[in-house]
């Protein structure tokens, strides 16, 4: 049985747009000490963001979002890349390369992430994780969307 889920880039960026209320109601009703967010996706968030504001700084929606990114991130479980996750990354990303089929970089390494510390994956990325479960990746979708 995992021990708790670990929330991909989409959703975080989901719940900090603060629209779907099926997930934000459904991560509320997760004890906070089993939702967990990658190293990886708080890099893709603010990078993301900084990217945005660096094109549009005085944009009230971006400077909102960051905020709560902020203050977001001050109470984040964060699972770090580690040799362990390195290691089930390699194995996972080479079983994928010899049934022809890839994963971007950052994906591989969260799913890695995911396997390597027992945590269900959470993301709405149907095309990247959908049928990798036989991979020993366990991944569930949140959104209403």
């Amino acid at each position: 049985m995992a021990s708790g889920f670990l929330l991909d880039t989409n959703i975080v960026s989901y719940l900090l747009d603060g629209r779907d209320t099926v997930l934000i109601e459904r991560v509320a009703a997760v004890d906070e000490c089993r939702l967990f967010v990658s190293s990886i996706t708080c890099y893709e968030l603010w990078f993301g963001l900084t990217r945005r504001l660096m094109q549009a700084p005085s944009s009230k929606r971006l400077l909102e979002i960051q905020s709560r990114l902020e203050q977001w991130s001050k109470d984040l479980n964060i699972v770090s890349f580690d040799g362990k996750a390195a290691v089930v990354s390699a194995r996972f990303n080479s079983t994928l390369v010899q049934r022809g089929r890839t994963l971007l970089q950052l994906d591989m390494f969260i799913a890695a992430q995911a396997i390597a510390n027992n945590l269900v994956l959470v993301s709405h990325d149907h095309r990247a994780f959908e049928g990798l479960q036989k991979e020993g990746l366990l991944w569930e979708d949140w959104c209403a969307r």
